[in-house]
């Protein structure tokens, strides 16, 4: 895959690429992506299962460990394995319409999810995610959500 800051070569594999602001973010899921930077094709790195980098237009790193989250592409499924609630909600936006909000209280504290959510039904996996850390979902409209510290939640 070729982005604007350099190209993405599967090799044999199961990956997935984030562009961001200033680069491209890519976590292998399965076997091998050799990351090449644009400007410095020298620069080269391969990255295994479970590892991802950030890959501007003239460099690759610094790899870090990708066990947070993965996509199970077969069954479109978010596994999360002790992952910061910010960071379920980021990925739990890529896949559903709308916005979810975290209030302050939960914005300020480490609360970690480990489970499945469902990729295609993001309301459902909305709620699951808030029956398991036990939050109030409160809908401001169709497509917007706050997420606040429920009943017997100690953020």
């Amino acid at each position: 895959m070729h982005t604007p800051t350099g190209e993405a070569t599967a090799l044999g594999t199961v990956y997935g690429v984030q562009r961001r602001a200033d680069d491209s973010l890519v976590t292998v899921i399965e076997s091998r992506v050799r990351l090449t930077p644009k400007t410095r094709p020298d620069a080269a790195v391969t990255l295994s299962a479970g590892q991802r980098a950030p890959l501007t237009g003239a460099a690759v790193g610094p790899i870090q460990t990708a066990g947070r989250y993965a996509l199970d592409r077969a069954d479109r499924r978010l596994v999360f394995n002790d992952a910061p609630l910010a960071g379920v909600i980021a990925q739990l936006d890529r896949y559903r319409h709308g916005w979810v909000f975290l209030s302050e209280r939960l914005a300020d504290h480490d609360l970690r999810f480990t489970g499945v959510l469902s990729a295609d039904d993001g309301d459902r996996a909305l709620r699951l995610l808030g029956e398991a850390l036990r939050l109030d979902i409160h809908r401001v409209t169709p497509y917007a959500a706050w997420l606040d510290a429920g009943r017997g939640t100690s953020p």
